[in-house]
């Protein structure tokens, strides 16, 4: 053929030779067609061999008459494990999946409980601040005197909660033995208790009692106590001050539902900071907070208090005159003192002193 294309480029044969030639160039190739045709139809002497013809993966296989068939259909469990969302393994790459581990924790339970699904919910690792985060959804059951959580780690715990009942956190671990063990797990009776707080609410604003405390927020709460008579009682920390509100005695019922209105003072309380000892003249100043209105009065460590607003206070508890030595802010308190130099009263107007932190009433009782 390239010797017929230069031919017929330069134009050096006669016309009668290019036909001759161009009909045997027509032959050759209806020749070399057929011999392909026949290859491509012949089966392959080795079954294990890789087709002349290859597809592109999933675009199906052509059909002898030419036409295109269509892919071929998954597997069942193939779909399947693709709705399920689990990564498929390629070769060349390691694929793990989160998956829990599988043992069963079994804790002996007291209490008159009914068998049944319970709701459990797993203790999350603690957040930076200290609280914790749940997930929902435990496959939990009483049975027989007996909680059980199914597909659990080795170590962990979860919150318990059973309606009319107080809710128990549990914990397991695995022993030297290689069994996973949990502690005896003791349900009562309880009822549920909310309410509102009325008076200056702050984010240090508590309701204690009943064995239980929760924070107020926005003014209402929520607790869960155990059936019984109890009391609870409302208070603020002002500081390192803990400002006591109203209280209210209650008689809790399993599985009922209680609401008890609350309330704190309305004014931020203080104190002059001060630290009391009792001698046998009576309470005698032990220290005092550098730069706080008491030392900034003039009073000093050793003087001997004598009487707080014209009360004689010799024969008090320091707890009893701490109460006395805090008050609302802005409001100046009459302080007697004696020392070497003799008697004299000192004006002093109550700060708070110190910080709390919102999630921890750890302030001293007013």
């Amino acid at each position: 053929m390239f010797q017929y294309s230069t031919w017929a480029r330069r134009r050096i044969m006669r016309p009668r030779t290019a036909l001759a030639v161009t009909l045997a160039a027509l032959v050759l190739v209806g020749m070399w067609l057929a011999s392909a045709k026949v290859r491509r139809s012949r089966p392959n002497a080795n079954p294990d061999a890789r087709p002349v013809t290859q597809s592109q993966p999933n675009a199906g296989t052509e059909s002898a008459s030419g036409e295109r068939a269509p892919p071929p259909v998954p597997s069942a469990d193939r779909l399947i494990h693709a709705a399920e969302g689990a990564p498929t393994a390629r070769p060349g790459r390691t694929t793990t999946t989160d998956t829990p581990s599988g043992y069963t924790v079994t804790c002996t339970i007291g209490g008159p409980i009914t068998d049944g699904p319970v709701d459990a919910l797993l203790d999350l690792p603690r957040k930076e601040d200290g609280t914790y985060s749940f997930h929902v959804g435990l496959n939990a059951e009483i049975r027989g005197g007996r909680l059980t959580l199914r597909e659990q780690k080795a170590e962990g715990s979860a919150l318990i909660v059973v309606p009319g009942f107080n809710s128990v956190r549990v914990g397991w671990s695995m022993d030297a033995s290689g069994n996973v063990v949990c502690g005896p797990v003791g349900f009562e009776k309880s009822g549920f208790v909310y309410g509102t707080v009325a008076g200056l609410v702050t984010n240090r604003t508590w309701v204690a009692g009943c064995r239980t405390r929760t924070q107020v927020v926005n003014g209402r709460y929520s607790l869960e106590a155990r059936e019984g008579s109890c009391t609870l009682v409302a208070f603020r920390c002002d500081g390192q001050l803990l400002v006591t509100g109203s209280s209210a005695d209650i008689q809790i019922m399993g599985g009922e539902r209680h609401f008890v209105a609350l309330q704190v003072p309305d004014v931020q309380h203080g104190t002059v900071g001060v630290e009391l000892e009792t001698s046998d003249d009576g309470p005698v100043v032990a220290g005092l907070a550098m730069g706080s209105p008491a030392d900034r009065a003039g009073m000093r460590k050793g003087d001997l208090i004598l009487a707080v607003d014209g009360n004689n206070v010799q024969d008090l508890g320091t707890d009893e005159l701490f109460g006395l030595l805090a008050g609302p802010l802005d409001t100046p308190i009459g302080i007697a003192v004696w020392d070497l130099e003799g008697s004299f009263t000192l004006h002093v107007t109550p700060e708070i002193m110190g910080h709390e932190e919102a999630d921890r009433p750890t302030c001293l009782r007013l």
